[in-house]
Order: structure tokens, then sequence, then C-alpha cells
């Protein structure tokens, strides 16, 4: 997930920093490194609130509904309503929360080319520890490298978080769209049903 070939024509420039600039590029890199990890759980967090939610309701129609909708047949259509709208959204949360690793190697090549980003645990959680001891070496030796890495790695934690944040916000907004049909369907069915 955070690889992209940096071919020597699209390359990044090499950074020139003072001291004093680069103080502040790693206190930068820390604090947004930081609030990416807190945006991140309080979008896992907001998924688990859906998927508790969605799952009490499902195990509540399960139980206390559906043994009756042989007598109160006139509820089935609301009953699938509901169901199909929880299953939706709890699959959006569970989306949302879905761990997304890359392959775990990368070559020595592609160290040599700078074109892989160590920083990232899944570009190196399947390789032997030999060849991440080397690669981090290289990595170290080249400031440049280094920085590069740290945008990389920013830029790809955005990404993930903006993907996650999407996926919540379509299950809240399934649960809630869905939920107000369902309820307002229960309503006019037993509105409807024959001695109401």
């Amino acid at each position: 997930m955070n690889e992209s070939p940096q071919s020597p024509e699209n390359a990044p420039e090499p950074i020139e920093l003072s001291p004093r600039v680069e103080g502040f590029a790693d206190t930068m890199f820390r604090n947004v490194v930081s609030t990416h990890v807190e945006f991140t759980f309080i979008a896992d967090n907001k998924a688990y609130v859906m998927i508790c939610a969605n799952s009490i309701i499902i195990g509540a129609l399960t139980t206390l509904l559906v043994p009756h909708l042989k007598e109160q047949s006139h509820l089935l259509w609301p009953t699938i309503l509901m169901f199909c709208v929880c299953l939706v959204s709890l699959s959006f949360s569970i989306l949302s929360i879905r761990p997304a690793v890359g392959t775990g190697t990368f070559t020595r090549d592609a160290v040599r080319q700078r074109k892989t980003n160590l920083l990232f645990f899944g570009n190196f959680h399947a390789s032997k520890r030999e060849d991440f001891d080397w690669a981090m070496r290289e990595l170290l030796k080249d400031e440049n490298y280094i920085f590069s890495s740290m945008i990389q790695d920013v830029y790809y934690l955005g990404r993930a978080l903006g993907l996650k944040y999407k996926q919540v916000r379509i299950s809240y907004d399934i649960f809630l769209i869905g939920m107000i049909a369902s309820v307002l369907f229960f309503v006019v069915m037993l509105a409807l049903a024959p001695g109401a």
C-alpha cells in the first residue's frame, strides 16, 4: 500500500533543510502522525458503535419479531427492510476497520532505487530480519530517503484515514435513512393491518 515507484524522472528532489527548519520538520511529522492516529482511533470507535447497534437490532429482530411473523405477516416486509438496512450498514462499518496490509516484502533493488517505504509495516512484515536490518541501514544513510519515506507515510496514512471515514459515514447514512424508512414502514403496515 505504501509503495510508489520513483523512477529517476519522478524521483523527489533532494530536500535541503536548515537546522532550524529540520527541528520544525521533526515536530511537524510527529504531530501529523499523532493526529492521524487519534483520528483513526475516533473513526474505529464510530465504526464499533455502528457494529454494536446493528448487531443488537439484528439480534432483537431475530429473537423477538421473526418468530411471530406467521401471525403478523403484514410485518414481513418492514422486517426484511430493517434486516437489509442493518446488514448493509454493518458491512460498511466492518469494511472501515478491516486492516489493509501489503505483501510485506521488498527487494534490495527497490531499496537501492528508493522505491519502497520502510516506515510502513505493510512493506516489510514478511521480510527476513537480516534483509530489514540491511534496508534500514540503507535508509539511514540517506537523509533525503528518510524525509521522502516520512512524506510518503503521512500521505498514505491520510489516504487510508480518508477511506475509513468515508466508509463510516456511509454506514451512518444508511443506518439513519434506513431506520427512518423502516420505522415509517412498520407504522404504515401496523395502521393498515386487519383489525387495527
